[in-house]
């Protein structure tokens, strides 16, 4: 990504002080002269200066000459919202560093001639001829996504996700004409440019922004790497998640890995648990140039020194196998359980095995929680297509059945919710420059977990409402079962169709593994 990302202060341009000696005026231009100076005449009429103020004196706009504007583009910007507001169009017969005549386009005496002050910036009306005697035009050129982001900024700032109704509405009560959908998405484009500054801008100030982050998130792990001046990546985990995750979740992370919708493009990892409620809790996220091995290799590494993993066995890793992810997790960790995404398995599988059936196949043999179930579904679909059963036969089974999952974590996920939940939620963020992405993505995180921590005062014991509902939803199941007492905690349960399982109180499991 090549941005430069180096700190340091913006340049703004120096602000002059206007001339305000008005002893000695220049005499009013000729209209057909193209010369900057001209003798002065003893007849000159003595011209009073003034100085436009584009914060006020744009509202309401009179052009006169001896109005001095503080540069070429601020007087070009007046000339637009003269023309906006009356429905006129004009062309430039002069523009260039040290003249602009402005005409109007049709047969009209309106005209506007303006010179560059010596020594200085501004520009100065020497001849004005106001008052358009020409007919108006239904479609004004000049209403430019620029003129608008410029016109509605503080508009986008109060609501950045305005609608094209919404925005409409507000462009035809100005008399603006009608716009199409495309300058609405160049137009909030900008002025969300203007409001939060460019993308460039946000890399060259990254630096004092990961300064401050470290100062005020004791206990979090961030870091920022580049080279030659340009931003390579950023892993951020901060400390209250990353206690909250060690202290109070499973082994259990989801990754994912999703598109930033800037100019610059990048990519979003996310590496998100499940909590004691069943709900995702985000843990850690970095932002890198590509999704590769390398990149992969790099948040893992400090993921797995943030969250202590020194011995991996019962972890469990959920993903929708993206490059590199999978290599990077053999590497990293010695014994953890990869689990395919059951939804992004059966995407590539009807790329080429289509129908209902084939799709219930392949979802029963997911679900089934035993080796003979999952047997029986693979065989139906051996005598329905057996080419397929042969692309789902190459596939290892631990990765995307719950009849090979590992017991050690009591988790019977298929799906990548967690990732896919989480990189939802950020999807209008991941649309904004790097620093307003990343507060917005703090400001969430930190809303989030007050939400939670307030939700576990209210509950009535010490099991979250989704877990207590799970349990209620099991509980009806037992009328149906009769459970015989062995010994030492352990049991017989015998369903009324006949089926037995044996359950072991202390050791937590079944033998039908639900």
């Amino acid at each position: 990504m090549n941005v430069d990302f180096v700190f340091g202060f913006i340049n703004e341009q120096e602000v002059r002080d206007l001339d305000t000696d008005y002893s000695d005026s220049n005499e009013l231009r000729s209209l057909d002269s193209d010369d900057e100076e001209e003798e002065e005449g003893p007849s000159q009429k003595r011209i009073r200066r003034e100085v436009f103020n584009p914060r006020i004196d744009m509202e309401d706009l009179i052009f006169k000459v001896g109005q001095i504007f503080e540069s070429k583009k601020v007087l070009k910007d007046a000339i637009t919202e003269h023309l906006v507001r009356h429905n006129r169009e004009i062309k430039y017969l002069k523009n260039d560093a040290k003249r602009l005549r402005a005409t109007c386009k049709q047969i009209c005496s309106w005209i506007l001639y303006a010179t560059k002050q010596e020594d200085k910036l501004s520009f100065e009306i020497k001849t004005f001829k106001g008052g358009h005697n020409c007919s108006m035009v239904y479609k004004n050129r000049r209403v430019t996504p620029t003129y608008l982001a410029g016109k509605y900024a503080s508009d986008f700032r109060v609501e950045p996700n305005m609608t094209f109704g919404g925005f409409m509405d507000k462009v035809k009560k100005a008399n603006l004409g009608d716009i199409s959908i495309w300058q609405f998405y160049r137009t909030r484009e900008k002025a969300m440019e203007k409001i939060r500054g460019s993308v460039v801008e946000h890399y060259r100030v990254l630096v004092d922004y990961y300064q401050q982050l470290r100062l005020t998130n004791v206990g979090s792990t961030i870091q920022l790497e580049g080279r030659a001046g340009e931003f390579k990546r950023l892993y951020i985990c901060l400390g209250g998640l990353k206690e909250g995750f060690i202290n109070g979740c499973g082994r259990v992370i989801g990754m994912d890995g999703c598109f930033l919708k800037t100019e610059h493009g990048g990519q979003l990892l996310t590496a998100v648990g499940v909590d004691g409620n069943n709900i995702m809790y985000p843990v850690a996220y970095a932002m890198v140039e590509t999704e590769n091995g390398e990149n992969w290799s790099w948040f893992l590494t400090l993921l797995r020194d943030d969250l202590r993993i020194h011995d991996s066995h019962g972890w469990t890793f959920i993903s929708d196998k993206q490059k590199g992810l999978v290599n990077a997790i053999g590497s990293l960790f010695e014994h953890p359980e990869h689990r395919t995404c059951i939804r992004h398995l059966y995407n590539n599988f009807s790329a080429t095995h289509k129908g209902s059936a084939l799709k219930n196949c392949l979802w029963d043999a997911a679900r089934a929680t035993t080796i003979p179930k999952w047997l029986e579904h693979l065989q139906k679909m051996l005598d329905l297509d057996p080419a397929a059963y042969g692309w789902l036969e190459l596939k290892p089974a631990s990765q995307w059945t719950k009849s090979h999952f590992q017991e050690e974590t009591r988790c019977d996920m298929l799906l990548n919710n967690l990732c896919e939940s989480f990189n939802s939620t950020l999807l209008n963020a991941r649309e904004h420059p790097i620093l307003t992405m990343l507060e917005e993505i703090r400001v969430y995180l930190m809303k989030s977990i007050v939400i939670r921590r307030e939700a576990c005062e209210k509950w009535n014991g010490e099991i979250g409402p989704r877990i207590q509902k799970i349990l209620n939803k099991n509980g009806e199941l037992t009328r149906r079962e009769y459970a015989d007492y062995s010994d030492n905690g352990k049991f017989q349960v015998r369903h009324n169709i006949g089926t037995l399982n044996a359950v072991d109180i202390k050791a937590k499991t079944c033998s039908c593994r639900v």
